[in-house]
């Protein structure tokens, strides 16, 4: 079997989204994980490696796309990513258009606090009448519809948060999760000082891809939510 077959079996084992170990992947090709990762590598992004699990590449979180089948793959990925949420919980979800999706996938019937300084994930959660919203103000960034303040990252650190889900614009397993700007940094770290456990939200695009400002580990996150699926690392540690 060649390294093209190999990639072809392994990208229609996860038509379902769902990662698979690497380990398995290595088992089902019947080849080494070092000749798999050599397969991913070379699939010219259509598989990509995570957390020793192996991942579709990147589709898209444009809830405006026409392809509805790619869609509703990733609203489903992202329904998954909030169900595990209980009532009466105090929840951070950070800025992007993948984390404005994310908070429209939580059920209306929920009481929780969301904590958030993004205007798309305010308005995601205007219309449920059991979500208390907590925006924090200052300066507001147009180009990314966002507070950004000294006093709301003062007022993070206040806060006992239990889940926080975080956006990057790059990701690498060795080096952690980058930004682009210095305050965005800082209320990320923040966020997640502050949660008892922290999820990153991430393009698979944009795995592998180191950005300027680094915030956080690769062990910092409880689990990294792709538009190819979902990887807990809690059970790789």
């Amino acid at each position: 079997m060649t390294g093209k077959e190999r990639v072809d079996l392994l990208f229609e084992a996860l038509c379902y989204r769902r990662p698979v170990r690497l380990r398995d992947a290595a088992r089902i090709l019947r080849v080494s994980e070092m000749t798999v990762r050599r397969d991913i590598a070379a699939s010219t992004g259509r598989l990509v490696c995570l957390g020793g699990y192996v991942v579709r590449g990147p589709l898209t979180f444009n809830a405006t796309s026409t392809a509805s089948l790619k869609q509703t793959a990733v609203s489903e990925t992202l329904r998954s990513a909030v169900k595990h949420l209980a009532d009466g919980e105090t929840v951070f979800i950070d800025r992007g258009e993948p984390l404005a999706m994310l908070a429209g996938q939580i059920s209306g019937e929920m009481s929780l606090s969301v904590v958030c300084h993004s205007i798309d994930v305010a308005n995601a959660l205007r219309q449920k009448p059991n979500v208390r919203i907590v925006l924090l103000g200052g300066h507001y960034a147009h180009n990314s519809a966002t507070f950004f303040s000294d006093e709301s990252i003062a007022m993070l650190r206040k806060l006992r948060i239990n889940t926080a889900f975080i956006s990057a614009s790059g990701f690498d397993e060795v080096r952690g999760a980058f930004c682009n700007h210095f305050l965005d940094a800082a209320v990320k770290r923040m966020a997640i000082t502050s949660s008892v456990e922290s999820h990153l939200v991430v393009n698979a695009g944009k795995l592998g891809k180191v950005d300027p400002i680094w915030f956080a580990r690769f062990d910092d996150f409880a689990s990294i939510i792709t538009d190819g699926g979902t990887v807990d690392l809690r059970h790789e540690r």
